[in-house]
């Protein structure tokens, strides 16, 4: 739909690479297509074959080449933004963050720009303090209290019976949101406590038509009108 939209005539393809092949297959990749994305376990990976790193972060999902530079994106970042602001207003509210990976960063980065006061909690403290530096955040050596924000950027939960808000306090909670892209066990337990909640399917699709607008080097008209329609034919 979005090259369609675009009217361009493109496809989108899976490249999959081994962890053990990563190194010896990132030539060829930056070889054969002038841009791709790139997704856990790569994202703070490719950093370093990077010439010009745009991020804003230690983690990448977008990368192209330009002007004969390997360059490389966040837009995780953008497509949090674009879906949880729509949300809630989150300035001078308390919001847990659960993980510390690329997708946390972006998300604590977002949260400290629109006013929020995060904490994040990480099954390794170590890397929710590393987090929590890089971001004027608090790390958190567990997942308890109250928090009007309750964020899973975790993958736990994409399997069947994994619940990341299992022995969460929700019943303070306004707002749940998980990025994982459906709904899952953490997001009904929120809205059981009484929480509003979010699933991260905007967030995916907005970050994908973002690299696309990197992709194309454009700004795409109707873009929101574009998300939208993607978002409902992929909830079918």
């Amino acid at each position: 739909m979005v090259y369609e939209h675009m009217g361009k005539d493109a496809t989108y393809e899976l490249c999959d690479v081994a962890p053990e092949d990563f190194d010896r297959e990132l030539p060829a990749l930056f070889e054969n297509f002038d841009g791709f994305n790139v997704t856990k376990p790569y994202k703070s990976r490719i950093v370093p074959f990077l010439d010009i790193n745009m991020s804003g972060s230690g983690a990448v999902n977008t990368v192209m080449r330009y002007e004969g530079q390997k360059m490389g994106y966040n837009t995780d970042y953008y497509g949090f933004n674009m879906s949880f602001a729509t949300k809630i207003n989150p300035d001078g509210k308390s919001a847990l963050v659960l993980g510390a990976g690329g997708v946390a960063d972006s998300v604590v980065r977002n949260l400290v720009k629109m006013g929020a006061v995060p904490y994040i909690f990480s099954r390794t403290f170590s890397k929710a303090e590393e987090l929590a530096k890089k971001r004027g955040a608090t790390a958190v050596a567990d997942a308890g209290g109250k928090f009007d924000i309750v964020i899973n950027c975790t993958p736990f939960g994409q399997n069947l019976g994994e619940n990341a808000g299992e022995g969460i306090d929700f019943s303070a909670t306004e707002f749940a949101f998980d990025a994982i892209y459906h709904e899952t066990e953490f997001l009904k337990t929120a809205a059981a406590a009484g929480a509003k909640t979010c699933d991260g399917l905007e967030m995916l699709v907005y970050q994908a038509i973002f690299a696309d607008e990197l992709f194309f080097e454009v700004d795409m008209d109707g873009f929101t009108e574009l998300a939208a329609a993607i978002v409902e034919k992929l909830r079918v």
